[in-house]
């Protein structure tokens, strides 16, 4: 599963509220790997730099493990500030949040969100995104197929179409 996504998309924290545990579901019971793929267009857009500020601390979390990467994740989406105050702009912002994820904090993981060691990584993270065709977030694709998720309304699905969706992309099974 490729999912695609920019931390100060509003959409995207929808489709983590609605359906993000039944994605993470799936990834759990193995019939799929996620594979994120982060974007900063938003800064582009509404200005400032909460979108690459936010991906490079993820860079850091990430190098504490994927679990913590994972939760770091979930808790910026589940606190995201509204996308054109551009609340994840500030490292102190970014590093006071991560104090609600248990065992993120450690001296490195602090040192490289404010030293932006990860600034280069999140660089190309977000070259690669913009090179990749995808024009919005979330953008979700089961092995090379885009799923919609979006409901005729143009709401994210919930947990349960999601899950049918998944059922549907992988011939029933699970």
């Amino acid at each position: 599963m490729d999912v695609w996504e920019d931390f100060r998309c509003p959409i995207c924290k929808e489709l983590e509220t609605s359906a993000g545990a039944a994605i993470q579901q799936f990834a759990d019971d193995g019939t799929y790997k996620i594979h994120y793929h982060l974007a900063t267009f938003l800064d582009d857009r509404l200005g400032g730099s909460g979108s690459m500020t936010a991906l490079e601390a993820a860079g850091a979390a990430l190098q504490e493990g994927p679990e913590k990467f994972k939760a770091f994740h979930d808790y910026l989406y589940a606190h995201q500030p509204d996308e054109k105050a551009d609340g994840f702009g500030s490292r102190d912002k970014l590093l006071d949040l991560a104090e609600n994820v248990p065992g993120l904090v450690t001296p490195a993981f602090t040192d490289a969100v404010n030293k932006r060691t990860y600034a280069p990584w999140a660089a190309k993270v977000s070259a690669q995104f913009a090179s990749s065709g995808v024009s919005g977030t979330p953008t979700l694709k089961l092995d090379g197929k885009q799923l919609n998720v979006f409901s005729t309304t143009g709401t994210p699905v919930t947990a349960d179409q999601y899950k049918a969706l998944v059922q549907q992309a992988v011939g029933g099974a699970k």
